[in-house]
Order: C-alpha cells, then sequence, then structure tokens
C-alpha cells in the first residue's frame, strides 16, 4: 500500500469545498454559542458545514463545546498535549502551530510535540505519558492499544478520565479528518501529503463575504 503522507504532488490550492458552509446569518443559538463572537473564518466555516446536518447540529456542537474546552476534567494542559498529539499524527500545520497559552502557564513546553518520539525519557507526568502514548496509538494504528496501554491509563486516570481522553481522541481525531476531507484546511494539513500556500483562512473568509 503506498504510503500517502510522501505523495508531494501539489493540488490547487483554491479547490472549492464540496459542500457550502451555512452562512453566519443563519447560525442557530447554537451555532452561534459554539463559535464565539472572535472566531476565525475557518472555525465558522467548519461551524456552517455542521449546520447543514440540520438539527444535529444543536445536539452536536454542545457537545463538541464541552468536550474539546480546556475545561473538561483532564484540565488546559493535558487537554493540549492531547490536542498536540492527534495533530502529529493528521500532520495538520494550522493546528501544529498553535499553544493554548493557559496550558503554557502551566508548565507545558511549548515544544513538547518534538518530544513525544521520547516519550519515556522526556518531562512528561505518567498521566501525560500514558494519555500521550495512547492518543498517538489510537490515531496510527488503534490495534496497538492492548492491556498493557490500558493498565497504564488505569493506573493514573479514574474512569471519567479515561472515557472523556477517549472522547476526546476519536472527535478531534474525526473532525481533523473531515476538515481535510471537505477541503476546508487542504492548504494547512499534510494528510495525505500535501503543503500548498497558506490560503486557508482566504478561503473560508469568501465564504462569508
Amino acid at each position: 500500500m503506498p504510503d500517502f503522507r510522501e505523495r508531494t504532488t501539489a493540488m490547487p490550492s483554491d479547490r472549492p469545498m464540496p459542500v457550502t458552509p451555512m452562512p453566519v446569518t443563519d447560525f442557530t443559538p447554537a451555532m452561534q454559542a459554539a463559535t464565539g463572537p472572535t472566531a476565525s473564518p475557518t472555525s465558522l466555516a467548519m461551524t456552517g458545514l455542521i449546520g447543514k446536518t440540520g438539527s444535529l447540529a444543536d445536539t452536536f456542537l454542545p457537545f463538541y463545546t464541552a468536550l474539546t474546552k480546556e475545561e473538561n476534567v483532564l484540565g488546559f494542559k493535558l487537554t493540549e498535549l492531547v490536542r498536540l498529539a492527534v495533530a502529529t499524527t493528521t500532520g495538520c500545520e494550522a493546528c501544529l502551530a498553535f499553544r493554548n497559552p493557559k496550558a503554557i502557564e502551566q508548565g507545558m513546553n511549548a515544544d513538547a510535540p518534538d518530544l513525544f518520539d521520547e516519550l519515556d525519557t522526556a518531562d512528561f507526568t505518567q498521566r501525560e505519558r500514558a494519555a500521550i502514548r495512547y492518543t498517538l496509538a489510537f490515531c496510527t494504528n488503534h490495534h496497538l492499544v492492548d492491556d498493557a496501554m490500558w493498565d497504564e491509563l488505569k493506573s493514573v486516570f479514574d474512569d471519567q478520565e479515561i472515557m472523556t481522553l477517549c472522547l476526546y481522541v476519536a472527535t478531534f481525531l474525526g473532525t481533523s479528518r473531515l476538515s481535510h476531507a471537505v477541503r476546508l484546511i487542504d492548504a494547512h494539513c499534510t494528510l495525505p501529503g500535501y503543503r500548498l500556500s497558506a490560503v486557508t483562512e482566504a478561503k473560508a473568509a469568501q465564504t462569508f463575504s
């Protein structure tokens, strides 16, 4: 099977999205709450795409917001490390470029993704190692999630934390890949391997102009 991450053929950076996002003016209250007044054009576009599911958007978006915001039971720093671990597997440059300031304030190393290959020797806590190891396994080959990995997770997390971690990883990985599949972030994302100029924000902004 070919390794799609090694493909270098440039695709047009102005490929149209196959589904046009719902206009911001048509956002429901749940959609407005999920984006907030300072949302980026990309975030608005993604919310607009989800809005095309109809009433399902009003159920999904509050769930997604509660799960992916740092106020969940995992906390700011651990949630951010897990997010970055997901991003290293998808290769999304936009995701990898961002660092949550609150996680940095809590002591997260801004270069943490560079240390994931040295997980057992780098300066991570036991909880961080367990969460990152699970995330990398789930995102690259879920068959690697074995009894030993569950034992490691259960030694440092309670059941609520474990299932929050599991849902977070599955949901963020899915929406990250969806963003690429619908060509919203194809300019940034290296899954399946295209490195194009940064036109994502411009593309999203055109949607709402």
